[in-house]
């Protein structure tokens, strides 16, 4: 089993799927982050919404940001999807090494949240 944990917290409220979720080796892990109010960027016509992975005695790394962009160097596994109100990270076939802690975070309103 792969274990996952996520967080929530903020100013504009983002709420994660569960506090922890469990796939088998190969399975796509799927979590979800439900914003409280729109974080529609309209200048930039994107979600201000980023994921980010934690590990243990490492520095966080950034994923994904405005919702759907894979940052550079980021494997084509980790999938963002989303607009509105709901956003979605996906880990296809996920593994040991995609064990951590992922966070969604508003980049929209200040001050930021996670």
């Amino acid at each position: 089993m792969i274990f996952y944990e996520t967080g929530c917290c903020g100013g504009i409220v983002l709420t994660q799927s569960s506090d922890h979720i469990m796939v088998s080796p190969g399975e796509d892990a799927v979590i979800t982050c439900i914003v409280s109010e729109s974080i529609y960027l309209s200048t930039w016509k994107v979600d201000g919404l980023a994921w980010t992975q934690h590990r243990p005695g490492q520095n966080g790394r950034g994923l994904i940001f405005d919702a759907v962009k894979r940052i550079s160097g980021i494997p084509e596994k980790y999938v963002g999807f989303g607009s509105g109100r709901e956003f979605r990270l996906t880990i296809k076939g996920a593994g040991e090494g995609d064990e951590g802690r992922y966070y969604c975070h508003q980049y929209a309103q200040l001050p930021y949240t996670q």
